[in-house]
């Protein structure tokens, strides 16, 4: 189970469709431009928009950041167009991003990631909120909220 969202989901039918971005479409050949919902917030108040989307594909995508998943460093760039609209810029050709994007990528908020007191446990959106987690042992401590 993820904990973070993404901008995309499967439906159960595996049919693509939008999580926390509302729409998307592919403007040419390395451009696809997702519209992003509006009114959602981390549960550390945070507020989810393009800045949070930008920083978090340009972390996955920097290979300077060793990360273990690298299927999203196929993107360039991601381009703020408004607070509600990004163009994501891949390097070449890439008509599968969306499929990607609905297990890959999830979007985490820049401004607890960036401190150096950042809490251990993750800060999401969702419904499930971790209360507690001890390394090396198995999460169990959820507890539930309305979005």
């Amino acid at each position: 189970m993820n904990i973070y969202d993404f901008l995309l989901t499967r439906a159960p039918d595996l049919k693509i469709q939008p999580l926390l971005a509302t729409s998307y479409r592919i403007v040419n050949d390395t451009t696809w431009e997702l519209n992003l919902r509006q009114g959602v917030k981390f549960h550390n108040g945070e507020e989810f928009n393009a800045a949070a989307v930008k920083f978090s594909l340009e972390r996955l995508a920097d290979p300077k950041n060793k990360l273990q998943q690298t299927a999203l460093q196929i993107i360039e760039r991601v381009d703020i167009i408004n607070e509600y609209r990004v163009h994501v810029i891949t390097k070449k050709p890439f008509p599968y991003l969306d499929a990607q994007l609905t297990n890959v990528g999830a979007v985490i908020p820049p401004n607890i990631f960036r401190r150096r007191d950042r809490p251990i446990f993750p800060c999401t959106r969702l419904a499930r909120v971790l209360t507690s987690w001890s390394a090396g042992r198995k999460t169990t401590s959820w507890r539930w909220r309305p979005i």
